[in-house]
């Protein structure tokens, strides 16, 4: 097995860039079987007149009924830190609590340009 990124860790976008309106977005699910741990990656390059990003954690057991990451959780992120110019922000989960886990991002105020990409690993298993 080489010891490289591309074949330890599973790195996604499960909310592509794009252009986001006032809304909540929830991005695609990561599996935690997969992978003990994961990073999402909270970025814009742009909001609108006083636009902001919130985002959160969510976790799931089914992939279907979503709960917020509690405050409780060693060692894991719950939100982020408002952003409201171009920048990244990071959620990490360290001790997944359901088998899913997703970023639920809430536009405010004007519309942005962001997405959420992902960073799992080190992965269990890889398919050949």
């Amino acid at each position: 097995m080489r010891l490289d990124p591309k074949t330890l860790y599973d790195i996604q976008d499960p909310l592509e860039a794009g252009y986001y309106i006032v809304d909540d977005h929830e991005s695609d699910s990561i599996d935690m079987a997969l992978t003990p741990c994961v990073t999402f990656i909270v970025s814009t390059q742009g909001v609108g007149a006083a636009g902001t990003i919130d985002a959160k954690l969510q976790y799931s057991d089914d992939n279907s009924t979503w709960t917020d990451e509690p405050d409780t959780t060693m060692g894991n992120d719950t939100a982020i830190t408002q952003l409201t110019a171009a920048g990244q922000a990071l959620l990490n989960v360290v001790n997944p609590r359901g088998g899913y886990y997703r970023v639920y991002m809430t536009v405010g105020v004007n519309p942005v340009n962001a997405g959420v990409i992902s960073v799992a690993g080190p992965l269990r298993h890889k398919a050949a």
